[in-house]
């Protein structure tokens, strides 16, 4: 049972630094030197919302979702372009004569089937989705915490302990306490009772 649970926890601590599975693990401390004091709630909370890369991917994600709706409701702003075009024309080879064109144009969305309605109700939806991912991880990596310094101070609370062969094992009884349990406590024979039915009775 202690090896399996050793097994799942060192699985777990390579799982949480993101090295191999079949990566050798060795611990550095082997607790033979006093044990310090666990961090404070709050400042474990935060360091593991820094450090946490789950939490920065989605920090990331909602990020661009953000600038995916600003980016859908800047679609109904107007647009300026700029059109710059050379050509040459002529009926012979010597009466080429070049000509060029330049033009601005102003592009004004009037009517576009609520396609820019619908691309920023999309967006919104993906970054309210992101939120509740966040939200959800956030609260899983608090759970991890809260659970890794209860395990640590249960487990730093245990170190000084005695051994458990010392208190578990029974003591065995000198000579003297054995003799005197044994006239203390005498065994007597029990007695079988018979069963002899029902008393007769006289007939009148």
């Amino acid at each position: 049972m202690a090896i399996n649970q050793r097994d799942l926890a060192r699985l777990a601590l390579l799982r949480a630094i993101g090295a191999d599975f079949d990566a050798g693990l060795e611990l550095t401390d082997d607790w033979t030197r006093a044990v310090a004091a666990p961090p404070a709630l709050p400042a474990a909370l935060d360091a593991a919302r820094r450090q946490r890369p789950e939490l920065s991917l989605l920090n990331e994600r909602l990020r661009l979702a953000n600038l995916n709706i600003e980016a859908a409701r800047a679609e109904r702003l107007p647009t300026v372009g700029a059109q710059a075009q050379g050509t040459e024309s002529g009926n012979r080879v010597r009466d080429i004569e070049w000509s060029r064109t330049v033009a601005a144009v102003v592009n004004v969305p009037l009517f576009t089937g609520r396609r820019i309605e619908a691309h920023v109700a999309a967006a919104q939806a993906q970054r309210d989705q992101i939120l509740i991912q966040q939200n959800d991880t956030q609260r899983q990596v608090e759970q991890e915490v809260r659970r890794a310094l209860l395990v640590y101070e249960s487990a730093r609370s245990r170190r000084g302990w005695p051994p458990r062969s010392r208190w578990t094992t029974p003591r065995p009884l000198s000579p003297r306490r054995a003799t005197r349990a044994s006239t203390r406590w005498p065994t007597r024979p029990r007695r079988a009772s018979i069963w002899r039915g029902p008393p007769a009775r006289s007939a009148i």
